[in-house]
């Protein structure tokens, strides 16, 4: 028999009527995941949003950390970070270290871009993010291994890189594919990773 998990997932879009601040916006809903953790939630999930007025959370991983220092059993995620547009070497080091932080509950997802703009805005050709997503994600793998990467890929340039400190969950925390795409939901499913 399945046991059932309840979660949350949390977008931080702007409420309309309540109008807050970004300050009071997250002092809220740092309240609501703490109420969560001791009515016994499982997880709750986030979702990085970039360049957008009615959302207020372009660090998926800074929201995680502070959420870690407010519950203390549910797990937290992120579904997910914008692979191709992020720094392979930087999101492994954030990752290993809200992982740390987290006491080892974290969870972590990828996606290739859903919103195109975003990844327009900042130089990434769409028609290339399924690979870009592909490289990346295994670049992380290795660095979480902790043995020396050399990599040399669209916008990335890493020679004898060792990552410190290493996740706490090993090899890593689990992986998830926050998407739709058939190719890169083929692979992340072949790898054993959550769609």
């Amino acid at each position: 028999v399945s046991q059932i998990r309840i979660g949350l997932f949390d977008i931080m879009q702007v409420d309309p009527i309540l109008d807050l601040d970004p300050a009071a916006m997250y002092a809220q809903r740092l309240d609501d995941l703490a109420a969560a953790d001791e009515l016994g939630f499982d997880v709750a999930f986030s979702a990085e949003r970039h360049f957008l007025p009615h959302h207020v959370i372009p660090s998926a991983t800074t929201w995680v950390a502070a959420a870690s220092q407010r519950t203390s059993r549910m797990r937290l995620g992120m579904l997910g970070y914008t692979l191709p547009i992020r720094q392979p070497v930087q999101l492994a080091e954030e990752v290993a270290m809200a992982d740390q932080l987290s006491g080892g509950r974290l969870e972590v997802g990828f996606g290739l871009g859903h919103r195109v703009e975003e990844l327009v805005a900042l130089g990434v050709d769409p028609e290339n993010r399924v690979r870009i997503f592909q490289e990346r994600i295994s670049v992380m793998q290795a660095l979480w291994s902790g043995g020396k990467v050399t990599f040399e890929g669209e916008g990335v340039s890493i020679k004898d890189l060792m990552i410190w400190p290493l996740p706490l969950q090993e090899p890593h925390p689990p992986l998830w594919f926050a998407g739709t795409e058939p190719i890169a939901a083929h692979w992340m499913g072949s790898r054993g990773y959550g769609l």
